[in-house]
């Protein structure tokens, strides 16, 4: 249930209603749904250290989610590290991330 409230409001731009309702669906489920849509919270309000730690934890729990690795890349974009950011982006390609070339032309040329 919280889970799905959270979306609700992630898609009103709500973050912060968005945030308080999927960390109570973390306390009862610390799944990959939970996790990622944690870090796309953080990432819209650009708060990178929480991002990072959400996408990381989400990661761990799905090594071969293609788009957990756009993100992670993306922070460390944003972060200033292009070199960590780009090869996060050609793992997310390897791993089917869709749109990755479009992505890697720009950031990393």
């Amino acid at each position: 249930m919280q889970y799905y409230l959270s979306r609700i409001f992630y898609s009103k731009q709500e973050y912060d209603k968005s945030a308080a309702h999927i960390t109570k669906a973390l306390l009862k489920d610390k799944d990959f749904f939970n996790y990622y849509l944690l870090g796309e919270i953080y990432f819209k309000q650009k708060k990178n250290a929480e991002a990072m730690k959400a996408f990381k934890s989400a990661q761990k729990l799905d090594p071969t989610h293609g788009d957990v690795h756009y993100y992670i890349g993306a922070v460390y974009h944003r972060s200033g590290d292009r070199a960590l950011g780009c090869e996060m982006y050609q793992k997310a390609k390897k791993l089917g991330a869709s749109d990755m070339d479009g992505v890697i032309e720009t950031e990393c040329k």
